[in-house]
Order: C-alpha cells, then sequence, then structure tokens
C-alpha cells in the first residue's frame, strides 16, 4: 500500500509539475513574442499608403529581400531609424524605434523602458491600433489559415488560402497558424501581420466539398483544393455539396452538409436577395458563395450572378440561401428536344407520368406545385386543358425528371433540364429543354457504343455538337418550338443511359463543333460504310453536297473509284480481301438476303401509297405509253422482277424497278428502295455469319441483285446506314490504328476547321 501510495504521489507530482511548466511557457511566450523590424515596416508602410505599398513593393526587382521597399520607405515617411551598426532587418523591433515611429504619426507614446530594449508583440499591436486609426485601409479581419505552397499545390511561395479569400502574406511564418483562427490586419489582398490566434474551434462555412469518403473529405477553396482529416467517420459518401465544417486540433470535428436546393430563373439581384422564378424574393446568408461549378470548382464574385440564368442552383439553410452554383452562363447554348412516343411512332401522347429521385415542381399558369422525392405525377387532358403548357423542374439542377410513361432502351428515360408539356387537343407534345453539352451526354452513348474507343467518343461528341448547333440555328420542329426530336431523323437521344466515358468524351471536347466557312457543318453519320462514302446529293437525291462531303473510299492509299456500273460494283462487293479497307472486319461491311417474292410484296404494299404521298416524285408509275408518271396507287400486285435502274458513281442505288402484275414502279432514293424491299420475313446474313434475323428496313442502298428465279431474289450488299458522311465503325476502326480524334474528323469531313459553338450566327 505504501508504495502504491509513493507511486500515485509521484505521477501527480509530475502532472502539476507539467501544468505549471505549459502555463509558465504560454506566459513566457507571450510576453516574448517579438516582431522583427522588417515586419513592423511593411506595417508602419501599409498604416501610411494602404494599397499603394503593395503595388510600389511588387515593381521592385524580384531578386531583392521582401522587406527592402519597406524598410526603405519606413525610413523615409515612417520614421523608422537605423543607422546604428550591424543593423538587421530581422532584429526584434525596439521600444526606441516605436516612439519614433510614433511621433512620424503623431501618436503621444511614452515608456521608462530603455530604448534598446525589444518591445513584444502584443505592445507594439496596441500602438498600430493607435496609428490606423478608425479611417485606414488596413483592417483587422478574422480568418482561418487553410493553406501555403507548403500543403496547397498551386499557391506559389508567399501565396496563403484562406477562409475568406486568397492573400500573400510575404515577411510571415504561417505554419504554426495552420487551421486556426486568427485575427490578422489585411489590406488589399495582403495578410501583414497576425494579430494573435483566437483559443476556440474554427468554422469554415458553406465550403464546397468535391468528394469525402472515410475519414477524409476533399474541399475547394477559392479554386484550391485541400484534403482534410476527420475525427470519426462519414456515415454516407460526400461529395459535390455545400457544408459547413469545424476544425479542432487540424482535424474535422464535424460535418453539416446542406443538400436543400431550388432552381429557377433569375428574375432580380438586390445587395442581399435573390428573386427567384416560383420562389419570390430569397435573402442571402453571410458568408454567400458563388460557385461555378461545370469543370473546375470556381469560387467567383457576386458580378457573376446574372438576370435570365436558369440553370444556377441554390443551397438553402433554413429560409437563407448560402450559395449559388452556377452550372452555365445565361446564354449558354440550349438545345429543345421533341419526345417522340414509344416506339419513335409519333409525337403525341395520350398521358404523361413522370417522377424524380429528387424533390421536384410543376408550374401551369404562375400556379406552382411542390412534389416529393418518388412522387408519381400524371399528366391528362383532364388535369392539363387544351391550349396550356405545364413546366416540370427539378428542385436541384443535377436532379432528373423520369417519364415513367416512355420506354426506351434503357428503361423509362431520365432527362436532365426540364419538360414542357403541352396539350395540343390532339395529345400531349413533350419537349425537353436542356443545356447542349447535357444533352450530348443523352445522344452519344445512344449513336456510338459507349465501349469504343475514346478518340472514336470524341469524334462522335463533335459530330453530334455540330449537328446540333446547325439545327438549333434552322429548326426542323419549330411547330412544336423544337429544335431537333429524339429519332434518328435527327439524332437518337436518350436511348441508351448516360455512361461515364461518353459524358468524358463530350467534356474533352466541350464546345468545339466543325465548322465550314465559320457555318455549322451538317455532320451525317451512319453505322458501317461498305468501303466506299456517298455525297449527300447522290443519297437524298438533291444535286448538291457541301465540299466538305464528297463520296470516297474508305481504304489507304485511294480514295474515289467509279461503281455507277453494275459490273464495277459487283467487284467491288465481291473482291475486297486484298484492299486495307477500315472496316473489312466487322459484320455488316458485307451482308446477303435471300427474300421470296411473296414477302416483298408484302412490304412494297405495306408502305407504297404512304410514301407515294409523301413523295409522289421520287415513286412513279408506269403509264401505257410507258412513261413513268406521279399516281397515287397502293399495290403493284405480285412482284414479278427487280432490277437496277441507276446508281451514283458511289456505288449507292438511286433507283430501281419493281414489276408487278398490276403496276411497274420506278422507286428513287436510297430510303425509299430500302423501305419497300424492307426483309419484313426473311433473314439477313452478315459475312461473317452472324444472322441478323429480319429488318424494318435493308441494311443500306448499297447492294446488288446476284439472281432472281421468278419467285424469289437474292440482294448482296454492305454496309448499314445511308452511306453519307461519317461512318461509326470507321471511325472505331481509324482510333484502334492511333489516329486522333482531329485526324479522324480531318478524313471524313475534309477542310472543314474545329471551332467554338460561339461562332455559330
Amino acid at each position: 500500500m505504501k508504495k502504491q501510495f509513493w507511486v500515485i504521489f509521484g505521477l501527480a507530482g509530475i502532472f502539476l509539475a507539467t501544468v505549471l511548466m505549459l502555463f509558465l511557457f504560454d506566459l513566457w511566450n507571450d510576453r516574448t513574442r517579438w516582431v522583427s523590424r522588417g515586419l513592423a515596416a511593411k506595417m508602419t508602410v501599409f498604416a501610411r499608403m494602404g494599397g499603394e505599398a503593395a503595388v510600389q513593393a511588387g515593381e521592385r526587382p524580384e531578386d531583392e529581400p521582401w522587406y527592402a521597399f519597406y524598410i526603405e520607405e519606413a525610413k523615409n515617411s515612417c520614421g523608422m531609424y537605423g543607422e546604428k551598426k550591424n543593423y538587421d532587418a530581422m532584429d526584434s523591433l525596439t521600444y526606441g524605434e516605436v516612439k519614433s515611429i510614433a511621433a512620424a504619426f503623431q501618436i503621444e507614446y511614452e515608456t521608462s523602458i530603455p530604448d534598446d530594449e525589444s518591445i513584444p508583440a502584443g505592445e507594439w499591436f496596441e500602438v498600430y491600433d493607435r496609428i490606423l486609426g478608425e479611417n485606414s485601409q488596413v483592417q483587422q479581419q478574422e480568418l482561418v489559415i487553410l493553406g501555403t505552397s507548403s500543403n496547397v499545390e498551386g499557391l506559389s511561395m508567399w501565396q496563403c488560402v484562406t477562409d475568406q479569400g486568397i492573400f500573400d502574406f510575404s515577411g510571415l511564418s504561417l505554419d504554426g497558424y495552420m487551421d486556426a483562427l486568427v485575427c490578422a490586419y489585411t489590406c488589399s489582398g495582403q495578410l501583414i501581420a497576425v494579430r494573435e490566434q483566437k483559443n476556440e474551434p474554427a468554422s469554415l462555412e458553406n465550403i464546397w466539398i468535391q468528394e469525402g469518403e472515410g475519414r477524409s473529405v476533399t474541399v475547394n477553396i477559392f479554386g484550391y483544393s485541400r484534403t482534410f482529416i476527420l475525427d470519426s467517420r462519414l456515415e454516407v459518401p460526400a461529395g459535390q455539396v455545400i457544408a459547413d465544417l469545424v476544425l479542432k486540433k487540424q482535424k474535422i470535428s464535424q460535418v453539416t452538409l446542406k443538400t436543400t436546393v431550388i432552381k429557377g430563373e433569375i428574375l432580380s439581384i438586390g445587395e442581399d436577395f435573390v428573386e427567384i422564378k416560383n420562389y419570390g424574393k430569397v435573402k442571402m446568408a453571410d458568408p454567400f458563395r458563388v460557385l461555378q461549378i461545370t469543370g473546375e470548382p470556381e469560387e467567383l464574385s457576386m458580378d457573376a450572378l446574372q438576370v435570365g440564368n436558369k440553370y444556377t442552383e441554390f443551397v438553402v439553410d433554413g429560409d437563407l440561401i448560402c450559395a449559388a452554383l452556377i452550372r452555365a452562363e445565361a446564354d449558354a447554348s440550349t438545345i429543345r428536344v421533341l419526345l417522340s412516343c414509344d416506339g419513335f411512332t409519333g409525337y403525341a401522347h395520350d398521358q404523361v407520368c413522370l417522377t424524380s429521385s429528387v424533390p421536384f415542381w410543376s408550374a401551369c399558369q404562375d400556379v406552382r406545385t411542390d412534389y416529393d422525392a418518388g412522387q408519381t405525377l400524371t399528366i391528362d387532358r383532364q388535369l392539363l386543358p387544351e391550349g396550356q403548357t405545364m413546366v416540370i423542374q427539378t428542385a436541384a439542377t443535377s436532379g432528373t425528371i423520369q417519364v415513367l410513361s416512355l420506354n426506351r432502351g434503357q428503361g423509362h428515360p431520365a432527362y436532365r433540364g426540364l419538360i414542357e408539356i403541352t396539350n395540343t387537343g390532339d395529345g400531349m407534345i413533350l419537349v425537353n429543354e436542356l443545356l447542349l453539352e447535357e444533352y450530348l451526354y443523352g445522344v452519344v452513348p445512344s449513336e456510338m457504343p459507349a465501349s469504343y474507343e475514346m478518340e472514336a467518343l470524341k469524334v462522335q461528341a463533335v459530330c453530334a455538337r455540330s449537328f446540333a448547333a446547325a439545327a438549333i440555328n434552322a429548326p426542323r420542329f419549330s411547330l412544336w418550338n423544337a429544335h431537333v426530336d429524339d429519332s434518328t431523323a435527327t439524332q437518337v437521344y436518350n436511348n441508351a443511359g448516360e455512361d461515364a466515358r461518353a459524358i468524358r468524351a463530350v467534356d474533352d471536347t466541350a464546345g468545339q463543333i466543325l465548322l465550314w466557312q465559320d457555318t455549322p457543318v451538317q455532320a451525317y453519320f451512319y453505322s458501317t460504310s461498305c468501303g466506299s462514302s456517298s455525297s449527300p446529293g447522290e443519297v437524298w437525291l438533291s444535286g448538291e453536297s457541301p465540299e466538305y462531303m464528297e463520296g470516297r473510299l474508305q481504304i489507304i492509299g485511294e480514295s474515289t473509284r467509279d461503281l455507277s456500273s453494275e459490273d464495277a460494283f459487283r467487284s467491288f462487293i465481291d473482291e475486297y480481301d486484298s484492299k486495307d479497307y477500315f472496316e473489312k472486319d466487322v459484320s455488316w461491311f458485307r451482308w446477303q438476303v435471300t427474300m421470296d417474292f411473296s414477302h416483298i410484296r408484302t412490304a412494297v404494299d405495306k408502305s407504297l401509297l404512304t410514301r407515294i404521298r409523301a413523295v409522289p416524285s421520287q415513286i412513279t408509275v408506269k403509264d401505257d405509253q410507258g412513261n413513268f408518271v406521279e399516281k397515287a396507287i397502293s399495290t403493284v400486285g405480285d412482284i414479278r422482277s427487280i432490277s437496277v435502274d441507276e446508281r451514283a458513281k458511289s456505288g449507292v442505288l438511286q433507283s430501281v424497278i419493281i414489276e408487278g402484275t398490276e403496276a411497274v414502279i420506278k422507286v428513287r432514293g436510297e430510303y425509299n428502295i430500302r423501305l419497300l424491299l424492307a426483309p419484313l420475313n426473311d433473314p439477313v446474313v452478315c459475312h461473317d455469319g452472324t444472322d441478323a434475323g429480319t429488318m424494318n428496313l435493308l441494311p443500306s442502298g448499297y447492294f446488288y441483285i446476284s439472281a432472281q428465279d421468278g419467285q424469289s431474289c437474292t440482294l448482296k450488299g454492305g454496309g448499314y446506314g445511308h452511306g453519307a458522311g461519317m461512318s461509326q465503325n470507321g471511325v472505331q476502326a481509324l482510333a484502334c490504328r492511333g489516329y486522333s480524334w482531329e485526324e479522324i474528323l480531318e478524313h471524313y469531313f475534309s477542310g472543314t476547321a474545329l471551332g467554338a459553338i460561339g461562332l455559330t450566327h
């Protein structure tokens, strides 16, 4: 027992001695913390000159010590003397020098302490506060030191990042204040001196968390990233969110996420409020942060908020908005997409059913209705009267609206941006308005497999953006106030779900389009070539083709060949092994189908009258004099024969003759030919043995008739798609060979230039 007593007594003594030593150390440190002459000179010069001091100091030679200008100026105008031998700017400031400085600023200061004694920092700061007075440009400011070049990449040697901005701090050592709340003297972006460190946790309000998981979070502060360690693990990963953080002993002890957001068009901006459509005037918190979050996050001034911007979301904390997250400028390119019914059969929807994984709202005639995340909203002609339009938006710009009444390849598609629903009387018309770049997120994976080479995906992104830019300038669906639809009539959109690789391809080529004489290119594309591409004039019979999209062979070392004769085309289709065609290993490079004439009659009768009414000049009927004239018929009867009438130099068919028991017709245009001869009941077989099954359209207009016996015929051809512009599988083949996306675009669209979408007219 006696031994235990002495052990306990000894431990208690050690503890008390340690506490006493720490107390005495703190007391000694407070009394013996000095200010160097160089730092005092800097402080007095800023007191005299304000922000002009930083300007003039910055104009001095770089090889001078940081204090050289301040010492010289302080001697000239601030009463600092230093004529004695061995004067050193890094020596501590003395009482005598303070007396001289005070006199220069007409401040009364007396002390009995000898002039050559060093003055403690605390006493000097008291004198300095009197020098500053009430109207000085130098201010005392509380801030949290968060990083220097020693722990934050991108900062220069004398830069620090704080919760209040970026400061220059020449002449100071800030390592001892890291992650601490301090009271500092500041002026014009200069952290002049640290007056004191506050003995309390440091709070960081409305900070952007880039990512957080486990026991670490990475935040972005005024454009710089810093990773912090947490006291305890995050319950769920956190990223792309505004939060309040509490720092204690250089660790984060508390994280408060702010996930509630509102979104709407900015109607007006005041000193302490933002007026938001459908929300009214909402007051701003202090601090209120404005961040550009597209690409690398960037903190901006209030001037970045623009009236009319629809693509800003506001982070809400109680009744206040504490941050504005800008996803695009007010004048950013947006596109309006007309959404098709299931199967792309039309645009008039009987009913619309939708939901969202985040809170959302609807607005019709200035009446707003809010819905919880996961709630289902059904709109029909009773809910939305004829002639009226309802707008659906998520509360967060990053949220999506899922249309449960639509079915696509991905299932029920989800849409970024807003959805407009208009009751035309004949049905509900759906238009999706969103940022052009986000529209491309849904186009690229729907038009090209996201597993393709990254360079190929970038080519697709630029072509899709160019096509969209041209469509914005010349809308094809102005009847519904839309630029494009979501089908093959323009570009397939949101049939496949978004993919990270496709998004990266869009982002890596952001804003880039193909230009011809400063005008966006109509960048046509299709799946697979047969080894030869066509000009648009050959495919669509317009007779006009842009110079940048002339037909050419898809082969190394050979650009053109006349394939207009049947013999030349047959040889081209059958004898390709010795040539280095880009796509000869692709299944659709060659194909064939044998069709029963009765099946061909079915295909002809199914579409004949519809196509005659749509394009009467392209499907004509032979009259008694042997002339082909416009005439509305619904059948040719039983098929007797099919023959080629005209073929373009590129090899694409331009017209065929179909002879039946009741009529003989001339069919012009590759689409009409592919439709009327569709293999509805006969399987198409690719050259690698793949059975592609039956189809609603022939794979391409590049084929010849190899045999027919009065009962059936065999078609041998190549490629998949219309054949004008860019072959997507050709792009993939070139990317696999190491070609860059810029080189591939030059191959398919020779003579065009890459430019920013802002160059559109």
